[in-house]
Formats: C-alpha cells, structure tokens, sequence
C-alpha cells in the first residue's frame, strides 16, 4: 500500500513539473522585463516562441521592439497573425515597431485594420492620430480628434491632437481655447503651457 501511494505521488510530482517549468518561463521574464533585461526577458520565452504559442509569439514580438530590433518585431507579430489573423494584438502591436521606424502609413493601414473590426478601440484611433499627426493631415487629424473629444471629453492626449491641428491651421482662437482646456487635465504639459505663453 505505501510503495503504491509512494508510486502516485512520485507520478504526479513528475507531471507537474512540466507545468511548473512553463510557468517559470513567464515569471522569470517578466521579472527580466521590469529590470529593464529585455534581451534576457526574451530569451527566457524561446522555447515556447519555438512551440508557436501565440502568446509568447506575441510577448517575443514586443521584447524584440523594446530591444530595439523593430524588424524582428514585426517578424513575430507577422507570425502571431497568420497563427490567428483576427488578433487585435498582433495588428496594435505592429504599430510600435512601425512608428519606431517612421513608417507613418503602416501605422495608419495596421490601425485601421483593427478599426474595421472594433471600431470604438482607443489605441488603434490614438496611433491612428499619431500617424496623420506625423504625416502631417492637419485637417483629417482636426476631424478624427474633435470626433474623438467628444467620445472622451476627459482625455487629454486627444485633445492635444485636436489643439496642435488647429494651431497648424492656424486657427490660433481654437487652439488657445483646447490648449486650456488641456491644461485642466494635464496642467503639466509642456506643448500646452508653451504654446499658451506665445499665443
């Protein structure tokens, strides 16, 4: 009886280390990650970015592009896409290596993609925004930020984009009062206080 139940416990020890083993992959990199480790972060996930999990496809992407390797990060978003091409994550996730590399129109194209199937997503319309703001479409970035004030009155970012847009116009009268009203909500900011100052 004790050499059966010795038996059974020595079993289930033994299955459990596997899972225990693929839990620790995730905590040590992300302990990596807040220490700033990325390279290390990254590599600690490799046997399971080798496994195609989508996750770790995802997490190696983005340790990549902390890493500032931005075209092994697109790499792995690509191979988490094919893996699932509905994943919103895969396609917001794009965006950051893209717009690292100045590739203004990727952004706006991987962005819109995601708008097409969660069209109230406020990352995919913030990077959105970020990219006709360095692309300089003043008028479209006018549009798309007083359409995005209005859904979130309380964010400062967007109306940052709504004020520059129309300083660039030169509609100063516009641009002081949303610069204000930026103020109230991040009565830090910089371009906000600067631009008032001279304005």
């Amino acid at each position: 009886m004790f050499k059966q139940k010795l038996t059974v416990s020595i079993f289930l020890f033994l299955v459990s280390l596997p899972a225990y083993a693929g839990d620790s992959i995730w905590k040590q990199s992300h302990a990596l990650e807040k220490q700033g480790e990325y390279e290390r972060a990254a590599a600690a996930i490799e046997p399971a970015v080798s496994a195609n999990d989508e996750y770790a496809l995802l997490r190696y992407a983005y340790l990549k592009y902390k890493q500032g390797e931005y075209n092994d990060s697109i790499k792995y978003y690509e191979k988490a896409m094919r893996l699932n091409p509905k994943s919103i994550d895969a396609k917001l996730g794009m965006t950051l290596p893209y717009a690292a590399q100045g590739r203004w129109r990727q952004v706006a194209l991987r962005s819109s993609q995601v708008l097409l199937k969660a069209d109230g997503n406020f990352t995919a319309h913030e990077r959105l925004m970020m990219s006709e703001d360095n692309e300089k479409k003043w008028y479209v970035l006018g549009r798309h930020s007083k359409e995005m004030t209005t859904i979130y009155p309380a964010d400062a970012g967007t109306l940052v984009y709504l004020a520059r847009s129309n300083a660039r116009k030169g509609n100063t009268p516009v641009a002081v009062s949303t610069y204000k009203k930026v103020l109230k909500r991040d009565p830090e900011n910089a371009e906000a206080s600067e631009y008032l100052e001279n304005n």
